[in-house]
């Protein structure tokens, strides 16, 4: 937090002493804070009937028809001709929108506003690429295997957002001297910039290309009360309220059996009222200079996000409470623009203690049998020293003795917080079994082992990541251009869930300092990322390495998002009329670095890291105002690696391309080097298509 502080005061100085320096003018340039753009005549807006006393409807259409070009943007490798990084696609997006409202004369206020929109979108020639099935899980005899969904093959329509507003004052009959409303339903809301909380609540894979926000398939569900203190509606507050995820709808839901392996739960298996997850938010927004030459606006907020039910290995085995406080500021001065947003996180996550041994499928033999995930049988015996060697995963024999004994060290555990992690890699007692011979008693020998990482005992995580980011830009008469610039650094960390070292090392107390965003698709304001930011594309953001494969698999976590991040970028905004269309073109620079660095490897006790340095982007965006309403629009990035990712390329990231690099290859070829893992190449894409609003 504080070298976020220092960045930012270094920052505002710097930026305030060109502000000093502006020359005044009587207008402002779109799409800044208040510049007005040429392209206003071009605007289509909503059709409205007015009608009755006060009454209106209105209809909004939109319809984007576009193409996408990638290649390299999942693995940065070209090992194969870049024939498997490579996609193509063309698609639709249609957009419809109803409202109503009732407009009170007497007080020039509206009394209700009700909207409702409606999206169809589709890949040409793939439907079932737009949208699937929820998860659900399967089980085959005592095996529950892992959740599947289905696609939908054709296109269907999706209820975007659906809200009432009603004014306070007619509706329960108050007398405030200012108008507050009350909002429910399906809502766009963020605060600030949308990094700290965003809209972003169901959101489709598909954010690489011109407009990220409209992956946004719907809104949340929640409440919002908003009103003014003054008269001029300078000063004004927001409280929020949003239901993320409701497990406690439904009696199917709530007798769900997820918690058999938590301790303290192997009789009362039931999730249970309560697992509510829900983000509560307030803020004030202050118009501090509102005049011809001078804007300035300040809106300080604070959030609170409970999740009832997070997943760290098995549904429901964590739960967190979420706290951020910020504050976000934009002005214009003249033709001098300046914005920033710093927030910081405080809370803690708890992780439940839990049985890691579950019953899962194994061929032995030609045959399928069930087995012990983390219990090992003994499998030779050593007469002369009586040393016992533990090999195969032990059968899963319902209702016989040994095991009993294996449930019954999980069923004994009736405290939530019971410790258990000192039974890891010892003998299950009373278990019984015969060894090339040799009879084990259960007594003072044992036939059954607990696996090294059978338990995990209860822990919790400290929440404590940071965040700043700022921007700003001067508008230069001659030659007409924008220039634009910013800065932000975002704390990250390793994931205190993942052991990196040893085995349950994460299950202790500690503290996570990477900063938390929630429903965020922050890629910029005065100066945009189209490839890095916001979660585009899929470049894995990778933390550091296990020590080898025993240790937490073998493979690092993973990032996206708003964090783990520090970066600057530039930025060109030019628009011109080109005949009867009006051209807007934004070229943008943007270097990124890692905050946490990622160690790779670990020699002679000394850990090697790599480069924080990952690359740099850059890209344009072009738009084409051809008629009213419709708008041809292109967006053009590039990614060049930096030595971040060469540093840690052609490393497996999951346990499949570790599978993959450990394989025998019957042939002799090595094929290695054709693997698509993650690799240092460059990777671009174009996004190309109409936008038309009727």
């Amino acid at each position: 937090m504080v070298r976020v502080m220092r960045i930012a005061l270094l920052f505002c100085t710097v930026v305030y002493g060109f502000a000093a320096m502006a020359t005044p003018k009587n207008f402002f340039k779109d799409p800044f804070l208040m510049f007005k753009s040429g392209d206003a005549a071009f605007r289509n807006p909503k059709v409205t009937h007015r009608y009755g006393d006060g009454l209106s409807l209105s209809l909004t259409n939109k319809l984007k028809m576009e193409g996408l070009y990638t290649q390299n943007a999942r693995k940065l490798n070209y090992c194969n001709g870049g024939l498997d990084e490579t996609l193509t696609l063309g698609k639709f997006t249609w957009d419809l929108g109803f409202g109503h409202a009732h407009h009170n004369d007497a007080c020039d206020w509206d009394t209700i506003v009700v909207q409702a929109g409606v999206r169809s979108k589709g890949v040409f020639g793939a439907p079932q690429e737009s949208f699937k099935t929820g998860f659900s899980m399967i089980k085959d005899l005592d095996v529950v295997m892992g959740a599947h969904q289905h696609p939908i093959n054709v296109q269907v329509l999706v209820l975007r957002e659906l809200w009432g507003q009603f004014l306070v004052n007619e509706v329960f009959g108050l007398s405030f001297a200012n108008p507050h409303t009350l909002t429910i339903g399906l809502f766009s809301f963020q605060l600030g910039r949308g990094i700290a909380l965003g809209d972003a609540y169901a959101v489709s894979p598909d954010a690489l290309g011109y407009d990220p926000e409209s992956a946004v398939e719907q809104y949340a569900p929640g409440f919002k009360l908003s009103g003014s203190f003054n008269e001029d509606e300078s000063l004004g507050y927001d409280l929020y309220f949003g239901v993320l995820s409701n497990r406690s709808a439904s009696f199917s839901s709530v007798n769900e059996r997820i918690r058999s392996q938590m301790f303290g739960h192997r009789y009362e298996q039931a999730r249970d009222f309560g697992a509510i997850n829900f983000v509560t938010a307030a803020r004030l927004r202050a118009q501090l200079l509102d005049d011809a030459c001078r804007q300035a606006y300040v809106e300080p907020y604070v959030l609170w996000d409970h999740q009832a039910e997070e997943r760290i290995e098995m549904r429901g085995d964590a739960y967190a409470n979420l706290g951020t406080f910020g504050v976000a500021f934009e002005s214009a001065f003249g033709d001098f623009e300046f914005g920033f947003e710093a927030a910081g996180n405080w809370g803690s996550q708890h992780v439940r203690g839990i049985d890691r041994n579950i019953v899962q499928k194994q061929v032995r033999n030609g045959a399928v049998v069930e087995i012990n995930a983390k219990i090992k049988e003994a499998t030779q015996y050593d007469i002369a020293t009586g040393k016992i060697t533990y090999g195969d995963n032990a059968l899963y024999l319902r209702g016989t003795a040994n095991q009993n004994q294996v449930e019954k060290q999980i069923a004994d555990a009736l405290s939530p917080y019971a410790e258990l992690e000192v039974f890891n890699g010892q003998g299950v007692p009373y278990t019984t079994g015969n060894v090339g011979g040799h009879p084990i008693d259960g007594k003072t020998e044992f036939y059954l082992q607990n696996a090294d990482d059978r338990f995990r005992d209860p822990y919790k995580n400290t929440l404590s990541g940071a965040m700043f980011v700022c921007d700003a830009s001067y508008y230069f008469r001659t030659p007409d251009v924008i220039g634009a610039l910013t800065l932000a650094f975002v704390s990250g960390d390793e994931n205190p869930n993942k052991d990196l070292d040893e085995r349950n090392e994460s299950s202790i107390d500690g503290n996570y300092g990477g900063f938390i965003s929630l429903q965020e698709l922050y890629s910029g304001r005065r100066v945009r990322s189209a490839f890095l930011l916001s979660g585009k594309g899929s470049i894995p953001r990778v933390l550091s390495f296990p020590v080898d494969r025993r240790v937490g698999g073998g493979t690092p976590s993973t990032v996206s998002r708003f964090t783990n991040l520090i970066y600057g970028g530039v930025g060109l905004w030019h628009e011109r009329q080109v005949g009867s269309v009006l051209w807007k073109i934004n070229p943008n620079v943007l270097p990124f670095w890692q905050d946490h660095k990622t160690r790779i490897a670990q020699v002679d006790n000394a850990d090697i890291y790599a480069s924080r340095f990952m690359g740099t982007e850059a890209n344009v965006y072009i738009d084409g105002l051809v008629s009213k309403g419709l708008t041809f629009f292109a967006v053009l990035g590039i990614f060049f690696p930096g030595q971040h990712f060469e540093d840690i390329s052609g490393r497996g990231l999951s346990a499949d391309e570790l599978k993959y690099l450990n394989s025998l290859d019957p042939t002799g070829a090595d094929t290695a080097e054709r693997v698509p893992l993650l690799g240092s190449d460059p990777a671009f894409f174009v996004n190309i298509g109409l936008d038309y609003r009727f």
